[in-house]
């Protein structure tokens, strides 16, 4: 029922617009469709907007749109086209099939009111898509065009054309991510495609190598050998991190007294032959340890190495410290037994200890005193050999 009431209000606008004036040409006052429609293959549905220039108070025109195999304006479950108004509330549609094929479609006011601004989309159509439509170009027409103000007056409006684009399903292709560590040989490159089936392989490139610094590099994804039409490339990138370096202190063994080594460190897992002219800032190695220390074992701690391209794992060292040997009746440590000796204990004795004096060496009796009978028996070793 609702259409045929439709149908009657466009006949009698059609009415109207034959008993009208003559037509006045005007570019100000026309119906537009857009040059392109671009609609993905597959879509069911689309909206075609038709626009309106009208320079002048327009209050309704005709128009008769034809559009290519496959294509149909939509209708709703009541059989009604779907075809919405823009830019006015106080305007009705009225629309039916031609023997031609064109949909006839008629905008009036039945208070005659001009439709509101001087250009835009004054309609938004709904076309359904067969499901055999292919990829392409389709051409579709708006003629018979009259445009109708409230003094009735006629502006024909000239038959325009545009174009319906069925693209290809869209696919993008994303270079993924990826992660090495400095000095290893660069991983392989790899992609995932998301969207219509790829068909053909891209390419892939990244300018980094197994000697680039730590950083990051784009991995650039481009069209190789695909085929299809809508791609969108998406690069991806290559992140170089540090490797890992391994910094020991060595071991060192002195005897008490002895004077401190200078200590040593080994590296290992420099890439790229590389050596330690490669860092930035030499690695230190510590001990709280001196010559005076009691016999016992102290660590070496190694820190403070810096590098562009290596992170550090540090192992300390040992320095072990043993006990010096006495030898009794030596107690100027210069390793023999001599008159030297007889006088530092003399000195001792008397209160007038020598610089370097062994204590231990001198209490030649272990009674834990140096006294005259030490003194005595640092004399028969001097002499004898023995205490």
């Amino acid at each position: 029922m609702k259409r045929n009431i439709l149908n009657v209000i466009m006949l009698a606008v059609m009415g109207l617009l034959a008993h009208s004036n003559a037509f006045a040409q005007d570019e100000a006052n026309k119906l537009e469709l857009p040059q392109s429609v671009e609609v993905v293959v597959g879509t069911s549905t689309f909206q075609l907007p038709i626009s309106l220039t009208n320079g002048v108070g327009i209050t309704g025109f005709q128009c008769d749109l034809y559009l290519p195999d496959g294509f149909a304006v939509a209708t709703d479950e009541g059989g009604d086209y779907q075809i919405d108004i823009a830019r006015t509330t106080v305007h009705s549609i009225a629309a039916r099939k031609m023997s031609d094929g064109a949909l006839r479609i008629v905008l009036k006011s039945t208070t005659n009111a001009a439709i509101p601004g001087n250009s835009g989309t004054v309609l938004n159509i709904a076309v359904s898509v067969s499901k055999e439509v292919t990829v392409g170009n389709y051409t579709m027409n708006l003629k018979n065009n009259v445009l109708t103000d409230a003094g009735a007056v006629r502006y024909s409006s000239a038959d325009v054309s545009g174009t319906i684009v069925i693209k290809e399903q869209p696919v993008t292709v994303t270079a993924q991510d990826l992660t090495m560590v400095y000095g290893d040989e660069v991983p392989s490159l790899t992609y995932k495609s998301e969207g219509a089936e790829l068909k053909g392989v891209p390419s892939l490139s990244c300018e980094a190598s197994s000697k680039s610094p730590v950083g990051t590099y784009p991995i650039v994804v481009a069209k190789g050998s695909v085929e299809n039409k809508e791609v969108t490339y998406v690069n991806g990138t290559l992140t170089i991190t540090k490797a890992p370096l391994k910094i020991t202190a060595q071991d060192y063994t002195i005897t008490q007294g002895e004077a401190m080594p200078t200590f040593e460190v080994t590296y290992e897992g420099f890439k790229n032959n590389e050596t330690k002219a490669v860092l930035t800032k030499q690695p230190t190695a510590s001990c709280t340890a001196d010559a005076s220390s009691a016999p016992g074992e102290y660590p070496i701690v190694v820190s403070g190495a810096e590098a562009g391209n290596y992170y550090f794992n540090y192992t300390n060292g040992t320095l072990t410290i043993t006990a010096k040997s006495v030898v009794a009746g030596d107690v100027n440590d210069d390793g023999t037994v001599d008159i030297s000796d007889y006088i530092g204990v003399a000195n001792h004795i008397l209160g007038n200890t020598p610089a370097g004096f062994n204590a231990t060496a001198a209490d030649v009796n272990n009674d834990g005193e140096i006294d005259i009978s030490d003194y005595i028996g640092v004399a028969n070793i001097i002499l004898t050999g023995k205490p």
